[in-house]
């Protein structure tokens, strides 16, 4: 990763450039920042732009031996730890077996988000940074350096660490060996230790622009300008993701379809469709209806914004904008909360292995009550 490469922040890479030119380099950095808006690909750059052997006035020269290790994230002076998932069988308690496979994923997406990240690990189960990894990262920091200049550790997503984890990090981030930086990179600052905190001098990454973030996925992606401007509009600062979005465009598509499906047979009472919908939703699978369920409840909330917010104020696609000018109304006249207990208690009912197609009937019963009950107060 070079600062070329990296989105926008380009008041962010000035500074950090400067202090690297006048040796004000911090043994123990934070960059914080929203989860996919550049703070883990802002850190790389960072790191190689020192590891570089011949840096120019603004990045890294891209054709030294450290280079070339650098594009492949092979450089055995840059290190990485991360989230995660602990087992014991077989026996993980590091990230060294999934070190190949991170730096893949990084080279691939520097954007990647924790969520992607623990899919490709495990699909459902949450990662952790454990007390032996941190242990790993002390030994690490411990070794001379190959290239006889710095070494970097960065340790992506940092409020993972456990407490213990944290705690056994304190003495090196005070008194880190020789050349020795560490770079922590995290989303959310306020969960780390505060003596974790205090060790660390922060680079804050702003949000990117809208304007950034679809410049991007013009160029990157390949979407047309429209379509590029309007994932900018949902992306919330974060290129990662608008780049998810990008990727989750056709399961949305089919979220909704279900979605308006099943709303429009509970409020006509069509008892036919929505066993052949219930059937559908137990083929989803246990992660799938979860999701499906969590679509609901957010597309719910949406239509609420929409209604009493206005159209600029929803993250909604044309098609789900489409849908909730009509679907609103009937949510918004009376006591939404009904609404999402149900959606809320079908979730937690999945989650406890219960019986899909029998759970989806129940929660229909429940929405044509609730649309039978908003039909009445309309025509009252």
């Amino acid at each position: 990763m070079k600062f070329a490469s990296v989105i926008g922040l380009e008041q962010t890479k000035k500074e950090l450039i400067h202090t690297v030119k006048n040796g004000h380099v911090s043994h123990a950095l934070m960059f914080s920042g929203a989860e996919g808006g550049g703070n883990l690909a802002l850190a790389t750059a960072f790191a190689g732009y020192i590891l570089c052997e011949n840096p120019g006035e603004t990045d890294r020269c891209g054709d030294c031996a450290a280079c070339r290790q650098l594009d492949k994230l092979s450089h055995p002076d840059l290190h990485f730890s991360f989230p995660f998932v602990k087992s014991t069988s077989p026996k993980i308690d590091t990230t060294e077996r999934h070190q190949r496979d991170f730096a893949a994923a990084l080279a691939a997406n520097p954007y990647m988000t924790l969520t992607e990240w623990e899919q490709k690990l495990s699909g459902t189960k949450k990662s952790i940074i454990t007390a032996e990894e941190a242990n790993a990262i002390v030994k690490a920091l411990s070794l001379k350096a190959f290239s006889r200049g710095h070494k970097f550790m960065i340790i992506w997503r940092a409020e993972k660490l456990n407490n213990s984890a944290a705690n056994k990090l304190l003495k090196t981030l005070e008194e880190p060996t020789d050349k020795t930086i560490i770079i922590l990179v995290c989303s959310a600052p306020e969960a780390l230790l505060p003596t974790i905190l205090s060790r660390v001098q922060e680079v804050r990454c702003g949000r990117l622009s809208e304007g950034e973030i679809a410049r991007a996925l013009a160029e990157r992606d390949g979407l047309p300008w429209e379509e590029a401007e309007a994932l900018a509009a949902r992306s919330e600062g974060s290129y990662g993701r608008a780049a998810a979005l990008l990727r989750e465009a056709a399961e949305r598509s089919e979220r909704l379809d279900m979605f308006v499906r099943w709303m429009r047979h509970c409020f006509k009472v069509n008892l036919t469709e929505i066993f052949k919908l219930g059937d559908a939703f137990a083929k989803l699978g246990k992660d799938g209806q979860q999701h499906f369920i969590d679509y609901a409840l957010d597309y719910i909330r949406g239509s609420v914004m929409h209604e009493f917010a206005g159209r600029d104020k929803t993250l909604f696609d044309k098609s789900e904008a489409a849908f909730a000018a009509k679907f609103a109304p009937y949510i918004t006249s009376g006591d939404i909360s009904e609404l999402h207990d149900v959606l809320s208690e079908g979730h937690y009912l999945i989650e406890r292995n219960a019986n899909a197609s029998l759970l989806f009937t129940r929660m229909s019963i429940s929405l044509i009550r609730y649309f039978a009950a908003r039909k009445a107060g309309q025509n009252a």
